[in-house]
């Protein structure tokens, strides 16, 4: 098994329903979600407050700040980034977790087989310690510290855009 099994997309799923059924096609869905939802929860109200606590700090107590649009690109680039630190590394033992279960499917080691999120956890603690569960959080903060500056730039310049328009 794995991803060279496939010749594209359509027949990935061709043969995920042939093999499993439609079932198939949300294996790993709800561990997913168990990551990604505390993920949101965390990140966005950090957030919001990092956004304020910046925006103080570098330009209204700055006498030399700059335009608006780099004082805002400024202020969110810094939220996001200090966001995402913390939701990453309070969720990423949960994101850890998924993708040793997950990748049971592409190995053929028994030792990388667990049973259960249960086994999952107890393995990695057994083997690694605590520390084990934050193995390749600096990966995990860049990849998708990148995707949240960008993002959250685009909105927060979506918004002030539109204030703009309503204001005029």
């Amino acid at each position: 098994m794995g991803f060279s099994e496939y010749n594209g997309i359509l027949d990935a799923g061709r043969q995920i329903i042939a093999k499993e059924g439609v079932r198939g096609m949300f294996t790993g869905l709800g561990i997913s979600l168990i990551r990604d939802v505390p993920f949101s929860g965390v990140f966005y109200p950090i957030y919001n407050m990092s956004k304020s606590f910046f925006k103080y700090f570098l330009v209204e107590n700055n006498p030399n700040s700059n335009s608006k649009a780099y004082n805002l690109a400024l202020v969110t680039t810094c939220a996001s980034t200090f966001a995402n630190i913390i939701s990453c590394t309070i969720t990423h033992p949960i994101d850890l977790i998924r993708t040793r279960v997950l990748f049971r499917f592409y190995s053929k080691n028994e030792d990388e087989h667990y049973k259960s999120l249960y086994d999952a956890m107890v393995k990695i603690y057994r083997t690694n310690g605590f520390l084990g569960f934050f193995r390749g959080l600096m990966p995990r903060i860049m990849r998708k510290g990148f995707g949240t500056i960008v993002a959250w730039g685009i909105y927060e310049y979506m918004v002030d855009k539109k204030d703009a328009m309503i204001a005029s």
